[in-house]
């Protein structure tokens, strides 16, 4: 089977100096900011929009000189992104950058042995799948003369990682055509003009921190290891595995010996997900800062997600580096609508 893999979403948090028009780009600043942020812009180059960017904080919970930018879906198809991230960086003096979500995906007509997606979704439903691991599930469809199911996502808002299966074709049809993926599309075999679906998974917080088990270095080292193909495979495999795996029922109750289903050709994968961070003691001032979080956090329902990330990433990271992530969990309206 045929399957082309890219990143569709990528934003980072930062600390910066002036964001002001430079070389070839100039901002178009919005008319409005955001509950988080004053200011809001476009960055424009050659008469493209190629990111968007909001700093000013409204509150003094995060530093003077933060700033959210979001690079713009297209620039991430045409592999052009890295030298935008890299102007910008250089230009507006970026520094303690931290990823604060990415989306990697694989768009397909079928999974190995011509296994269609819409069989997975029902054969799970009824149980002649079953998922490893537990977790919440949502399904999406329509039913005319019968069900035709379109999406299956595993995981909530709140959750450091989340997995989609969908009907691409569809939701192009319905939402937004964008026929810089349709370009990348031909080289699928697509003779019978099929629609394409994708598998996606949405990364942020703890879920960025993979460690290559053999080499003993983190996967996602810097901003120019994203641009390494190979790279985003081996994320994206390892995703698969540990995320969106299934086995076949048996007699035998030991579920560890079900037949596993095989989606993808099977490829070598020693990645694990850890944390190696030095934990500092925990004092109030620090339960009173993440406390003041969930005040702001209350403010914010109305925000598009990548401007509400800012909050999940900042607390999170904050939890962990303080040993207070079981405070975090009792707080659930901490996290109730990163969603």
């Amino acid at each position: 089977m045929e399957k082309i893999i890219n990143i569709d979403w990528l934003s980072f948090f930062c600390q910066c100096g002036d964001i002001v028009n430079f070389d070839n780009y100039t901002l178009e600043l919005k008319d409005y900011g955001t509950q988080i942020f004053e200011k809001m812009a476009d960055v424009v180059r050659y008469n493209e929009v190629v990111a968007i960017v909001l700093w000013q904080p409204r509150s003094a919970i995060l530093p003077k000189d933060s700033a959210m930018i979001k690079i713009k879906n297209r620039q991430l198809y045409n592999e052009k992104w890295y030298q935008i991230f890299t102007d910008i960086q250089k230009n507006w003096f970026c520094h303690d950058i931290k990823i604060s979500r990415i989306d990697i995906c694989a768009d397909f007509l079928t999974f190995k042995n011509g296994l269609h997606p819409k069989t997975l979704i029902s054969n799970f439903l009824t149980q002649k799948f079953v998922k490893v691991g537990r977790g919440t599930f949502k399904v999406m469809g329509n039913q005319k003369k019968y069900i035709n199911y379109q999406y299956l996502r595993f995981g909530s808002g709140a959750s450091d990682i989340s997995a989609y299966l969908y009907n691409k074709s569809a939701e192009m049809r319905e939402e937004r055509d964008k026929p810089y993926i349709r370009e990348l599309w031909q080289n699928l075999k697509n003779s019978n003009n099929n629609d394409v679906w994708r598998l996606e998974f949405s990364l942020k917080g703890k879920s960025l921190k993979i460690v290559d088990t053999i080499q003993g270095n983190f996967v996602i080292d810097s901003f120019k290891s994203l641009t390494n193909k190979e790279v985003i495979a081996n994320i994206y495999s390892f995703m698969v595995k540990k995320y969106f795996s299934f086995v076949i029922p048996e007699c035998q109750k030991n579920k560890s010996r079900w037949q596993k289903l095989q989606l993808f050709n099977d490829e070598d994968c020693h990645f694990k997900i850890v944390d190696f961070r030095l934990k500092s003691d925990t004092t109030k001032k620090h339960k009173i800062f993440l406390t003041n979080l969930v005040a702001l956090e209350k403010e914010m329902r109305a925000l598009k997600s990548y401007a509400r990330d800012i909050i999940q990433c900042v607390a999170m990271d904050y939890a962990e580096e303080h040993n207070l992530i079981d405070y975090v969990e009792r707080k659930k309206q901490l996290v109730k609508h990163f969603d």
